[in-house]
């Protein structure tokens, strides 16, 4: 990456990463997901991260950088040089890039070496050997030379609409070393739910831890948020091969991570997908068990057995017995 150290905050495309010592941002966050940086490989590492996770930059202090979640308008607007951020470095990731992989109007088609990826009122001018590294839908596109892939691509009907569409393309299409740009990073709940089905529809599972990881690492989620987005990651992972699969049950275990046990119910959702369903027995055995969450599965256990009640899940979800066996037992059956 090329050092523009000390650059003035309005610099021209393609200038690289801005770098500002006793730096940081006044914006509300959350430090999540720190990472140790020791050397200039860790910097690179931690910059590859953050452009990955679509924030505009990072704060290195104390040996250990902490991503800020928000583009990088919005951090170079609110970067702040108070007395509480003496020795902070802060890192401001280069501009949207301007090659490729940027919004463009349909007389924009004809530029060599780049194809007009449409859907709806939205035009994306993409390198197609970006496309299908990141994508084995796109890569299939290009292979096959399917007849629409002629000067271009048109989605009729893409999973979560325009704005999914925008997030996918501008994810999979992004030069390498530039930032990903609109609508990333992604913070609501609706956005990642859109792009986790995107990325299986588009065969790109990269994209969708991407997608998970900006979303789970932007601020605190609650539990039914992160439910919801296990869901969801579960019926994406019907989608893809063996290798992509277990890419895919592998961040459905991280972001499961930290729940307790009697917060992660077996709902009946993860019993779609062998794999995810397994990764939650995984998850729910590791899980660690609070002192309410005893006391709860006795209660569930005494009421059981003196009023012959079954177990049940935790509300707002499908009832579902909470023993593990049972759950076990219920996904062999349905996938023998």
């Amino acid at each position: 990456f090329q050092d523009c150290r000390g650059a003035s905050p309005h610099m021209e495309p393609g200038c690289g990463w801005q770098q500002f010592e006793h730096a940081d941002v006044d914006v509300a966050h959350d430090d999540k997901a720190p990472i140790a940086v020791a050397s200039d490989a860790d910097i690179e590492a931690a910059r590859e991260t953050c452009i990955m996770l679509g924030y505009g930059g990072f704060v290195v202090r104390k040996g250990s950088a902490t991503f800020r979640p928000f583009g990088r308008d919005v951090l170079l607007e609110h970067k702040s040089s108070g007395l509480w951020d003496l020795g902070a470095v802060l890192h401001i990731a280069p501009p949207v890039g301007t090659t490729s992989g940027t919004r463009a109007s349909a007389s924009e088609g004809d530029a060599q070496c780049a194809t007009l990826v449409t859907c709806e009122g939205a035009s994306w001018k993409c390198d197609p050997k970006t496309l299908s590294r990141r994508s084995g839908y796109f890569a299939s596109l290009f292979r096959h030379t399917w007849s629409d892939a002629d000067g271009g691509h048109a989605f009729q009907n893409f999973p979560g609409g325009q704005r999914a569409f925008d997030a996918a393309i501008a994810w999979l299409s992004r030069p390498r070393g530039c930032s990903v740009g609109e609508p990333w990073p992604l913070r609501s709940l609706d956005d990642v739910l859109a792009v986790v089905g995107a990325a299986a529809y588009l065969d790109a599972p990269k994209l969708l831890r991407a997608a998970v990881r900006s979303w789970y690492f932007a601020c605190d989620r609650s539990r039914e948020e992160l439910l919801q987005v296990a869901i969801a990651i579960t019926e994406a992972s019907l989608q893809f091969g063996r290798d992509d699969e277990e890419l895919v049950t592998t961040e459905l275990k991280a972001m499961l991570h930290d729940l307790p046990r009697h917060l992660l119910p077996f709902a009946p959702e993860f019993l779609q997908a062998p794999a995810a369903g397994l990764a939650i027995l995984e998850i729910r055995s590791a899980a660690r068990e609070t002192l309410a969450g005893h006391l709860r599965s006795v209660g569930h256990w005494v009421g059981s057995v003196i009023h012959g009640v079954p177990q049940r899940g935790l509300p707002g979800l499908s009832d579902v017995p909470v023993c593990a066996h049972d759950f076990a037992v219920r996904l062999f059956d349905r996938h023998e």
